[in-house]
C-alpha cells in the first residue's frame, strides 16, 4: 500500500502544470501594465491619464503622450491606434518593457480615442489594455465691430434710441412704432447712461408709445463684473453662453464706457457689447462695439 501511494504521488507532481512550476520557482507573474501620459502643447509636465478617461483641447492643439508596456515575462504584443487607424511600433521589443512616444495633432473637432492592448507569451496568456478619449472642440476666434453703434437719448434727433438685434439696425421712434416686434433694447438717459429692454417700465414711461405695442421684447441684460474684463474667451461661456442661468435684469444703468453687457433677447439671441463713448444727457448718445463670436 505505501508503495502506490509513493507512485501515485509521484504520477501527480508530473501533472502540475509549468505555469505553476513557473509561479513556485519565480513567483507570481502579473498581468502586464500600461502607464499612459499625455501633455498639450510643445512644452510643460506630461499627466498620467486615467483609463477610460478623457481631455478636452481646441482644434488645432497638439497632444504628446507616452505609453510604457511592462510585462512579467516576454511580449507577444502590442497595438496601438488612435480611432480605427493602428500605429506602426515597429521597434517594439520582445522583453519585458516598452515605451512607445509620439506627438498626435488634431485638426478635425470631435472625439477621438485612443487604444492600447498588450499581450505576453505566457501560458496562459495575460493582457491589458488602455483607452483614452482627447475630446476636441472648436477653435474659437472674439471680434469687436468697427464701427461702433450709436443710439441717441430721448431728445435727440441726431440718432435713433431703438435697436433690432436681429436686423442689426437702430430706428428712430416711428420706425420702431411700425415694427415693434423687432425691436430688443432701447436707450435713454435717466439718472444716467441707461439700456432697457421694451418691456421693461421705464421704457414706456420715457417712450409713451412703446406702453400701446403688440409686443414688447423682454430682453434680459447682465453687466460683466469689473474683474472678469479681459479676453472674451475666459468669460463667454459664463456669461453669454450661461446668461440663462445667471441673475438678470430688464435695464442696465448708470453705464460708464468699458462697461460689458451681455444680453439674451426673447427670441433666445444672446451677445455681448462694450460700451465704446458716452455723450450724457437726453440730448446725448452712446457708442457700442458688439463683441462677436466664430468658432470653427
Amino acid at each position: 500500500m505505501l508503495i502506490l501511494i509513493t507512485i501515485f504521488s509521484a504520477v501527480s507532481l508530473l501533472f502540475v502544470s509549468c505555469d505553476t512550476i513557473e509561479d513556485i520557482i519565480l513567483g507570481p507573474r502579473n498581468a502586464p501594465t500600461i502607464d499612459f501620459r499625455y501633455r498639450v502643447g510643445a512644452s510643460g509636465d506630461f499627466v498620467n491619464a486615467t483609463r477610460g478617461g478623457e481631455i478636452a483641447i481646441t482644434r488645432d492643439d497638439a497632444v504628446h503622450v507616452e505609453v510604457a508596456y511592462k510585462a512579467s515575462g516576454e511580449i507577444k504584443s502590442i497595438d496601438f491606434k488612435l480611432g480605427d487607424t493602428p500605429e506602426n511600433i515597429t521597434s517594439f521589443q520582445t522583453d519585458t518593457t516598452h515605451t512607445f512616444a509620439k506627438r498626435f495633432d488634431f485638426n478635425t473637432v470631435g472625439n477621438f480615442i485612443f487604444t492600447t492592448e498588450i499581450k505576453d507569451k505566457q501560458d496562459p496568456e495575460r493582457n491589458a489594455d488602455f483607452t483614452f478619449t482627447v475630446k476636441v472642440e472648436p477653435r474659437c476666434v472674439y471680434s469687436v465691430s468697427d464701427p461702433p453703434t450709436n443710439l441717441g437719448g430721448q431728445s435727440t434727433t441726431a440718432f435713433g434710441s431703438f435697436y433690432s438685434v436681429q436686423n442689426r439696425q437702430v430706428l428712430f421712434i416711428a420706425g420702431a412704432n411700425a415694427s415693434p416686434a423687432t425691436i430688443d433694447f432701447i436707450y435713454f438717459h435717466s439718472g444716467g447712461a441707461t439700456i432697457a429692454s421694451p418691456n421693461d417700465a421705464e421704457s414706456s414711461s420715457t417712450f409713451s408709445s412703446v406702453s400701446s405695442w403688440s409686443t414688447r421684447n423682454n430682453t434680459r441684460f447682465l453687466i460683466l463684473p469689473d474683474a472678469r474684463h479681459g479676453d472674451p474667451s475666459e468669460w463667454w461661456d459664463d456669461f453669454v453662453e450661461g446668461i440663462d442661468g445667471r441673475t438678470t435684469s430688464t435695464k442696465v444703468s448708470g453705464l460708464d464706457v468699458g462697461d460689458i453687457i451681455t444680453f439674451r433677447t426673447a427670441s433666445g439671441t444672446k451677445g455681448a457689447f462694450v460700451i465704446d463713448d458716452i455723450i450724457s444727457g437726453t440730448l446725448g448718445n452712446i457708442s457700442i462695439r458688439f463683441i462677436g463670436r466664430s468658432c470653427q
